[in-house]
């Protein structure tokens, strides 16, 4: 497995020290981190007041195709999460690593085709390690670029990527080289846009990578922590980000592991 070196980033709830992590193999859904041998500097934040964590208060209510695919699961340590409501159309495949991690591939009313899932690690340590492997290094603060709402991100033509974080959310804007920098504004307004109104998940560390496609086919990954236990939602071939949000926000805990 290929070994990378990591240093913290400036989250305050995040490692202070640097160390060595491994790619895991179960971490098929994540995209390759485009990281640079400099360390990372913080992006700017937005000025508007951080969103509010969950409201635990009210019952989670599952759909029963949504019930019927995670009592499939028999995990020893995660607890599982799985989107409340009823956005979703059928259930396309279930998949489980080991007995410490899920995949579930769904397509919603609307036939789009997104997943979700969790891993469990040993520590809250790995799992920002590999948390860490998803976030783009960028070379300094780039270039101030406001967004609306508050919120002026840091813009880095040479990437191409736009970049700012919410909370403790690092949001990312991105394109493979020789995309230009500029098609990534609209996209970049229009989910800070969607964050504005949509709650992401409570962590103590989030990436949400949005990624322009060379082939036409975007992408949007939303992945974060919750002590040694990582989740992600995500959706590889059209962007779409206000169904990859709303469901990440809609995540709830299973009452019980089956």
């Amino acid at each position: 497995m290929k070994k990378f070196v990591w240093c913290a980033l400036v989250f305050p709830v995040l490692l202070t020290a640097c160390g060595t992590a491994a790619q895991s193999p179960s971490q098929h859904h994540r995209k390759a981190s485009l990281a640079q041998s400099s360390p990372r500097l913080p992006v700017p934040s937005a000025t508007r007041s951080p969103s509010n964590p969950h409201n635990g208060g009210s019952q989670a209510v599952f759909s029963s195709a949504i019930s019927s695919a995670m009592h499939q699961l028999t995990l020893a340590s995660l607890p599982i999460l799985a989107p409340t409501g009823s956005p979703v159309q059928r259930v396309l495949q279930v998949s489980q690593t080991g007995s410490s991690g899920y995949n579930i591939d769904i397509a919603l009313k609307d036939g789009l085709a997104v997943s979700f899932g969790g891993q469990h690690y040993a520590s809250a340590v790995e799992a920002a390690g590999q948390m860490l492997q998803l976030v783009i290094v960028t070379p300094g603060p780039g270039s101030p670029t406001p967004l609306g709402y508050g919120i002026t991100a840091g813009s880095f033509a040479n990437m191409p990527l736009i970049s700012w974080t919410e909370h403790h959310w690092s949001i990312e804007v991105s394109a493979s080289p020789g995309i230009p920098a500029s098609v990534l504004r609209a996209p970049a307004i229009q989910i800070a846009e969607i964050l504005h109104r949509e709650l992401l998940p409570p962590t103590t560390f989030g990436v949400l990578n949005w990624a322009a496609g060379g082939n036409g086919q975007d992408s949007i990954d939303l992945s974060w922590q919750q002590g040694p236990d990582t989740y992600w939602v995500n959706e590889s071939h059209d962007g779409y980000v206000s169904a990859a949000v709303s469901l990440a926000a809609a995540m709830r805990p299973m009452p019980s592991n089956p």
